[in-house]
């Protein structure tokens, strides 16, 4: 042990010595290699996915003798996890800014054209821009302390949104497929385990990791949601890829089936439907490029509405939501009194947020400043539960169409690929819709965002990468 830490030690001297012998930056930059970077991304991405695990850890320890403790120690597990993501975000926007740091100097040696050059970055670009403008708009708000700090509850401000621009960094230097698949694989058995403790629901167990009903280390079913979704998908790739024996196989195919367990148990029905929708474009996605993996492909979906329909016999699920979702749609077309009340209230909390967001069109309410718009309205709300409206209603127009924009022309170079890459980037993509459709339905969280940006920024470093061999 001792030799290690002096071995240690003596590589930390000879690494200061050296960075003292720079004489530039450039120097400096071209002795950070990308695998170094790469390396140190991929450990802060698991750090990251391991969080709920730790939580629970931290948990055991806690003092649960008061009426009050379970509220006392979820505001501390909330603040330990809150400095974890911003640690972790800010460590990743260092690597982010090493690295748009390397790709000028890149540019400026191979004497790449600005216009070149903007065309390959753009939807970094655009990204920069948005998170640019939402920090202008944040300065037009009318509380700007909740506009950079964001709620208690929440923790979604404009910091936090810096800190998701350090997860997306994570991703995108995240080059080796080994490290992209251990990041799927950690990722799915933290997800198992959240889902298996779901599924037994023990009042025990629950109050022991404190755990939130149908939450588990979230704090409401939906946010439970949002996450299964980025699990189920991320699944279902493993399954597919899977070339091991066929036990592992029915091992990888029990896992899926127990995470769509967990998320029918929880209940939300935008992050079902986001799963569904997904499925559907993953099948289309293989048969268009990938059609030797239609077949290992399409057993996913067929197990994925099999257990819905077990399920369905039992909990009436889809049955009941299916109706809801009908009658909120009859409404709605009917334009009556009920109209408002469609999709849990969200068709109200939508056209109100559409009305602020043309109110102000450029700079919008400024993030987190919603809520008050709403109480002058009646409405107990500070979200429109639509994360594109609540970009437009936070940050404006232009705030909107930045954030669309570089969606589009992600999923515009997505479409361009040709049939030799790999099934990979197939697989993020449809992660990433999983949760833009489910986005369509829900909120932005401190504690769920940092996971969709990791599999952003690795499904947009997947699509430049030269080094994609399928």
């Amino acid at each position: 042990m001792l030799r290690w830490v002096h071995k240690c030690m003596d590589n930390i001297r000879q690494s200061i010595r050296k960075i003292r012998s720079f004489k530039s930056l450039s120097e400096c930059l071209d002795h950070i290699s990308l695998d170094l970077l790469g390396r140190i991304a991929y450990f802060l991405a698991i750090i990251w996915v391991l969080v709920p695990l730790f939580l629970m850890v931290i948990s055991l320890f806690y003092d649960r003798s008061s009426f009050f403790s379970f509220m006392f120690n979820s505001s501390k597990l909330s603040t330990i996890r809150y400095v974890i993501m911003q640690q972790i975000g800010y460590l990743g926007l260092i690597i982010t800014m090493i690295i748009i740091l390397k790709s000028f100097r890149q540019k400026k040696l191979n004497h790449v054209p600005l216009k070149t050059y903007v065309y390959s970055h753009l939807v970094e670009i655009l990204l920069i821009s948005f998170l640019g403008w939402s920090f202008i708009a944040s300065l037009f708000s009318e509380n700007i302390n909740l506009s950079f700090y964001g709620t208690d509850y929440r923790k979604d401000g404009w910091l936090s949104y810096l800190a998701y621009s350090g997860f997306f960094g994570l991703g995108y230097v995240v080059f080796k497929n080994r490290h992209i698949t251990s990041i799927l694989r950690v990722f799915v058995i933290v997800g198992t385990i959240l889902s298996l403790l779901l599924l037994i629901n023990h009042p025990t167990l629950n109050e022991i990791f404190t755990f939130y009903q149908k939450s588990t280390v979230f704090y409401n079913p939906n946010h439970m949601g949002y996450y299964l979704v980025l699990v189920i998908l991320s699944a279902a790739y493993l399954a597919v890829i899977n070339k091991g024996s066929s036990m592992i196989k029915i091992i990888d195919h029990l896992v899926f089936a127990i995470l769509v367990l967990a998320l029918i148990e929880n209940g939300s029905f935008g992050p079902y439907i986001a799963v569904s929708v997904a499925l559907i474009f993953l099948v289309i996605m293989t048969w268009i490029k990938h059609k030797e993996h239609l077949i290992q492909v399409i057993s996913i979906p067929v197990l994925f509405f099999i257990v819905t329909f077990v399920m369905n016999l039992n909990t009436q699920f889809l049955f009941k939501e299916a109706t809801n979702l009908q009658q909120g749609i009859g409404d709605i077309i009917e334009n009556n009194e009920d109209a408002g009340s469609a999709g849990s209230g969200r068709w109200s909390l939508w056209t109100h947020s559409l009305t602020f967001m043309m109110e102000k069109p450029i700079f919008g309410y400024g993030i987190e400043n919603l809520e008050q718009a709403y109480l002058e309205e009646g409405i107990s709300q500070d979200r429109p539960h639509n994360e594109f409206i609540q970009v437009g209603a936070n940050t404006g127009m232009i705030g909107l169409i930045l954030y669309v924009s570089a969606i589009a022309i992600l999923y515009l170079d997505f479409f361009k690929i040709k049939r030799k890459n790999q099934m990979l980037i197939v697989n993020f993509y449809v992660i990433i819709t999983g949760y833009f459709v489910s986005a369509f339905f829900g909120n932005s969280m401190y504690y769920t965002t940092p996971y969709f940006m990791i599999f952003m920024g690795l499904s947009r470093a997947l699509m430049k990468s030269e080094n994609t061999d399928l």
